[in-house]
């Protein structure tokens, strides 16, 4: 009898160790606002990045400066862990430094005009390029730029050259943009333009940007900007101006940077 005792005793014994083993367990990211994340570390590269598959089985990436506390091995029955998520947690996400990009930005353009005077513009860009590394990126971008209300508009087509700057507290926030080209211009007779030729064009920028949580980028950046022009118009007496430019304006643009999806 002893030993049949002692043999339940031990079946039961191994029992409890196997369901202890084998009781599955999670990784918790407390995030710096008290958000908790929930699911399985698969990379984490310490000093920059973490990457979590959660419970619903999609991947998060979460820069190291936002996390708080990381636990791992929590058993999955443990009430303490489970605290339900917010829809929309605010955690930063790392940006994006390789693949193809689109960017498109609001511009707005200001240097002196005619008599010393102080001459606003606006314009419309877009550009669809590869950033092959972070320091390089190469894009062809198309615009609308209006330097004056006199209808002076030139339609630029531009090679984009990107680099976006392992410097601050969020490395490759910070960017450099370079563009080069032509800008097109075109008669307007319904305001008086009779002739309009274009020039080369050139513009130089840094900016910053920050990342949402859906992968968007959202720039912004300072600049100067030269484009070369030439315009001839009637006057009301009869005569005709000719004005050849270099447009020298200094720039503020605002956009938003769309990537192609990772493979």
């Amino acid at each position: 009898m002893k030993p049949v005792f002692f043999s339940l005793i031990l079946l039961c014994c191994t029992l409890s160790l196997y369901a202890q083993n084998s009781e599955s367990t999670r990784d918790v990211v407390v995030l710096n606002n008290g958000d908790r994340l929930t699911g399985e570390i698969i990379e984490y590269t310490q000093g920059q990045k973490l990457t979590l598959k959660k419970e619903d089985g999609s991947e998060i990436t979460i820069l190291e400066e936002g996390i708080k506390q990381i636990i791992q091995g929590v058993p999955s029955n443990n009430q303490d862990e489970s605290d339900s998520l917010p829809p929309t947690p605010v955690i930063p996400i790392a940006p994006q430094t390789k693949g193809f990009y689109n960017v498109t930005q609001l511009s707005f353009a200001m240097g002196s005009g005619d008599e010393d005077g102080l001459a606003l513009g606006a314009g419309i860009s877009t550009i669809f390029g590869k950033q092959f590394s972070p320091l390089l990126g190469l894009g062809l971008g198309v615009g609308l730029d209006n330097y004056a209300r006199r209808g002076e508009t030139i339609y630029p087509v531009f090679i984009d050259v990107r680099s976006y700057l392992p410097i601050g507290k969020k490395p490759y926030s910070y960017y450099v943009s370079l563009n080069g080209g032509y800008g097109f211009a075109f008669a307007r007779e319904d305001i008086g333009i009779q002739e309009a030729q274009g020039g080369i064009l050139a513009h130089g920028a840094i900016g910053y940007r920050t990342t949402t949580k859906e992968g968007v980028d959202v720039n912004i950046d300072l600049g100067a900007k030269f484009q070369e022009a030439s315009f001839s118009r009637d006057l009301f007496n009869g005569d005709i101006e000719v004005r050849d430019l270099v447009f020298k304006r200094l720039t503020i643009r605002v956009g938003i940077t769309l990537w192609g999806k990772k493979k």
